[in-house]
Protein backbone atom coordinates (compact mmCIF):
# COMPACT_ATOMS: atom_id res chain seq x y z
CA UNK A 1 0.00 0.00 0.00
CA UNK A 2 1.16 3.92 -0.52
CA UNK A 3 -0.14 6.60 1.20
CA UNK A 4 0.48 9.90 -0.60
CA UNK A 5 -0.88 13.10 0.41
CA UNK A 6 -1.53 16.30 -0.75
CA UNK A 7 -1.73 20.28 0.60
CA UNK A 8 -4.54 22.46 0.09
CA UNK A 9 -2.92 25.89 0.92
CA UNK A 10 -5.99 28.42 0.38
CA UNK A 11 -5.23 32.23 0.50
CA UNK A 12 -7.69 35.35 1.82
CA UNK A 13 -8.49 35.67 -1.98
CA UNK A 14 -9.37 32.32 -2.52
CA UNK A 15 -6.82 31.38 -4.61
CA UNK A 16 -5.00 28.08 -4.41
CA UNK A 17 -1.09 27.61 -4.12
CA UNK A 18 0.07 24.99 -7.35
CA UNK A 19 2.77 23.82 -8.85
CA UNK A 20 3.92 23.75 -12.10
CA UNK A 21 6.25 20.77 -12.33
CA UNK A 22 9.26 21.42 -14.48
CA UNK A 23 8.66 18.10 -16.81
CA UNK A 24 5.33 18.41 -16.77
CA UNK A 25 2.28 20.81 -18.84
CA UNK A 26 0.10 20.87 -16.12
CA UNK A 27 -0.67 22.14 -11.99
CA UNK A 28 -1.08 20.03 -9.29
CA UNK A 29 -0.66 20.88 -5.37
CA UNK A 30 2.26 20.00 -3.62
CA UNK A 31 1.83 16.34 -2.50
CA UNK A 32 4.55 14.03 -1.08
CA UNK A 33 4.63 10.01 -0.46
CA UNK A 34 5.08 8.80 3.03
CA UNK A 35 8.39 6.90 3.31
CA UNK A 36 8.91 3.20 5.33
CA UNK A 37 9.04 4.40 8.98
CA UNK A 38 8.31 7.64 8.94
CA UNK A 39 5.08 9.29 10.94
CA UNK A 40 2.63 11.27 8.90
CA UNK A 41 3.60 14.10 10.62
CA UNK A 42 7.40 13.61 9.92
CA UNK A 43 6.72 13.38 6.36
CA UNK A 44 4.46 16.14 5.68
CA UNK A 45 7.03 18.95 7.56
CA UNK A 46 9.79 16.81 5.79
CA UNK A 47 8.24 17.67 2.31
CA UNK A 48 7.40 21.29 2.34
CA UNK A 49 10.74 21.84 3.62
CA UNK A 50 12.20 19.91 0.79
CA UNK A 51 9.91 21.22 -1.77
CA UNK A 52 8.95 24.70 -0.90
CA UNK A 53 11.33 25.66 2.28
CA UNK A 54 8.45 26.79 4.44
CA UNK A 55 7.77 25.28 7.64
CA UNK A 56 3.82 24.12 7.88
CA UNK A 57 2.54 25.63 11.53
CA UNK A 58 -0.64 24.26 10.90
CA UNK A 59 -2.78 21.97 9.16
CA UNK A 60 -6.22 19.54 9.17
CA UNK A 61 -7.50 16.57 7.49
CA UNK A 62 -10.09 17.93 5.11
CA UNK A 63 -9.92 14.67 2.28
CA UNK A 64 -9.52 11.28 2.01
CA UNK A 65 -9.33 8.85 -0.85
CA UNK A 66 -8.72 5.28 -1.60
CA UNK A 67 -8.34 3.41 -4.78
CA UNK A 68 -6.50 1.21 -6.62
CA UNK A 69 -3.63 1.97 -9.18
CA UNK A 70 -4.89 -0.05 -12.24
CA UNK A 71 -1.21 -0.42 -13.64
CA UNK A 72 -0.08 -2.19 -10.69
CA UNK A 73 -3.68 -2.80 -8.62
CA UNK A 74 -1.49 -1.01 -6.08
CA UNK A 75 -3.51 0.36 -3.07
CA UNK A 76 -3.10 4.07 -2.84
CA UNK A 77 -4.63 6.26 -0.20
CA UNK A 78 -4.75 9.41 -0.48
CA UNK A 79 -4.77 12.52 2.09
CA UNK A 80 -5.96 15.90 1.62
CA UNK A 81 -4.39 18.31 3.96
CA UNK A 82 -5.45 22.24 4.96
CA UNK A 83 -2.23 24.19 5.81
CA UNK A 84 -3.52 27.15 7.75
CA UNK A 85 -0.35 29.82 7.47
CA UNK A 86 -1.13 30.85 3.89
CA UNK A 87 0.98 33.71 4.70
CA UNK A 88 3.97 32.01 4.95
CA UNK A 89 3.45 30.86 1.04
CA UNK A 90 4.48 34.16 -0.51
CA UNK A 91 7.97 34.45 -0.37
CA UNK A 92 8.96 31.08 -1.69
CA UNK A 93 13.07 30.51 -2.50
CA UNK A 94 12.75 27.60 -4.58
CA UNK A 95 16.53 27.83 -5.01
CA UNK A 96 16.55 27.41 -1.15
CA UNK A 97 14.60 23.90 -1.12
CA UNK A 98 16.57 20.89 -1.83
CA UNK A 99 13.97 19.90 -4.36
CA UNK A 100 12.87 23.28 -5.32
CA UNK A 101 14.61 22.09 -8.91
CA UNK A 102 11.35 19.95 -9.61
CA UNK A 103 8.99 23.12 -9.96
CA UNK A 104 9.28 25.56 -12.79
CA UNK A 105 5.90 27.70 -10.95
CA UNK A 106 4.44 27.77 -7.72
CA UNK A 107 1.93 30.08 -6.55
CA UNK A 108 -1.55 31.09 -5.36
CA UNK A 109 -3.81 30.91 -8.69
CA UNK A 110 -6.86 31.69 -9.57
CA UNK A 111 -9.01 28.48 -10.50
CA UNK A 112 -11.01 30.22 -12.96
CA UNK A 113 -8.20 31.45 -14.87
CA UNK A 114 -6.76 28.27 -15.50
CA UNK A 115 -7.61 25.42 -18.21
CA UNK A 116 -9.67 22.66 -16.48
CA UNK A 117 -7.39 20.27 -18.22
CA UNK A 118 -4.12 21.36 -16.78
CA UNK A 119 -6.33 21.96 -13.10
CA UNK A 120 -6.04 19.44 -10.14
CA UNK A 121 -8.74 16.87 -9.81
CA UNK A 122 -11.44 17.84 -7.10
CA UNK A 123 -10.10 21.33 -6.89
CA UNK A 124 -13.56 23.10 -7.08
CA UNK A 125 -15.41 21.23 -5.21
CA UNK A 126 -12.74 21.24 -2.20
CA UNK A 127 -12.93 24.82 -2.64
CA UNK A 128 -16.75 25.06 -2.94
CA UNK A 129 -16.91 23.09 0.62
CA UNK A 130 -14.48 25.10 1.72
CA UNK A 131 -16.29 28.55 1.45
CA UNK A 132 -20.02 26.74 1.93
CA UNK A 133 -18.31 26.15 5.66
CA UNK A 134 -17.19 29.31 6.55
Amino acid sequence: MQIKARWVIINNEWNIFLCKLKKEDFFCLPWWTLEEGELIQECLEREIMEELWVTPIVWEMIYVNDFIRKKNWESVVDLRYEILNPNDFFQIDLESASHGFENSEVWFYDLSTISKQYQPENMWSILLNKKSHQ
